[in-house]
């Protein structure tokens, strides 16, 4: 059976609402692939997690999992589930230069036991690839090593930079920033490896999985970050664009910061008087060294004790972590 080098997926030339379908089994990309590419046309496809379960159930616990997560939201939920992980941090250049990555990796080195070792990189920039390169011919073991993590996380644009950096190749997988655009394994045959992309976890509290694409290129950024740092006390109100309405109380002067693309409005609105986004609210306790998680949005640093009520879009979940900044 062939397969598109795009996403992976079985190629077939019979029906045109199926998977797979291609006008051209020459070509080698399934049409969904093609109009992607070549016009920046998205097809959505109802895929959910039980697909890519079944896909990590066939990695063996002596593979090296390269596990892919953006510097952005960093969710590790399914990396307890691995047995011998290397840790890949992508999107490097979106963030402030003034982070330290030797502070970064040690942070997820000392909470993590199954990490075999942390690698930063700017697949974009090009940025530690090489370094990333060789940590993968340490720890392998000879067998295949796995591409796997959230949806959006930058997988597909590494492995392209992989292809452009160490093969004379003009094969792509597709990239885009839409979930689901990987439906299938796509292996790649390095002279050392075979790299095996896998289909990104779908998160079901993501902004990603719910705004159309004019929304989805404002909220991803595409350039470094410009922190938004707010001095508050008391209470009162931002809104985060038109996704979030965040309501503070905090009994002392403090502070917290806003990490989202630089095309998303962070303002501060009226609280005595506030009807901006009639969304579901979620109430949260957060101190200094924790963070709020808006998936697929970015995250808010506090520097302060604060008791703080989200008004989010429905099915946006949020979640409180230790800051790794």
């Amino acid at each position: 059976m062939s397969k598109c080098s795009g996403c992976g997926v079985v190629l077939q030339d019979e029906n045109q609402e199926m998977l797979g379908f291609t006008r051209n089994m020459e070509r080698g990309l399934c049409e969904r692939c093609f109009r992607l590419r070549h016009y920046g046309e998205y097809k959505s496809v109802s895929l959910d997690n039980v697909d890519y379960e079944k896909i990590i159930k066939r990695i063996h616990p002596d593979n090296l999992v390269l596990y892919v997560t953006d510097i952005l939201s960093l969710d590790l939920s399914f990396l307890d589930t691995f047995s011998k992980v290397l840790l890949v941090i992508t999107k490097r250049d979106i963030m402030p230069k003034s982070l330290v990555d030797a502070k970064i990796r040690s942070y997820f080195l000392k909470k993590y036991d199954n990490l075999v070792d942390v690698c930063i990189v700017s697949s974009l920039r090009n940025y530690q690839m090489d370094l990333l390169y060789k940590e993968i011919l340490t720890y392998f073991d000879g067998k295949k090593v796995y591409l796997v993590g959230d949806t959006n996380s930058g997988k597909s644009t590494l492995i392209n930079q992989f292809i452009h950096n160490y093969l004379e190749s003009d094969t792509l997988v597709t990239t885009s920033m839409y979930p689901s655009t990987t439906l299938n394994e796509v292996e790649i045959d390095f002279s050392d490896f075979t790299l095996v992309d896998t289909p990104g976890l779908l998160h079901k509290g993501s902004l990603m999985n719910i705004l159309d694409s004019a929304e989805l290129k404002r909220i991803s950024p595409k350039k470094e970050i410009r922190p938004k740092s707010c001095q508050v006390e008391g209470h009162g109100s931002i809104l985060i664009g038109s996704y979030v309405r965040m309501d503070y109380e905090v009994k002392e002067k403090s502070s917290f910061i806003v990490y989202v693309s630089n095309e998303v409005n962070v303002r501060f609105c009226n609280y005595e008087k506030n009807t901006y986004f009639d969304y579901p609210t979620y109430c949260y306790s957060v101190c200094l060294g924790e963070d709020i998680v808006i998936p697929g949005l970015g995250f808010i640093k506090f520097r302060g004790e604060f008791k703080i009520t989200l008004h989010l879009i429905s099915g946006v979940e949020a979640r409180v972590r230790e800051s790794f900044i």
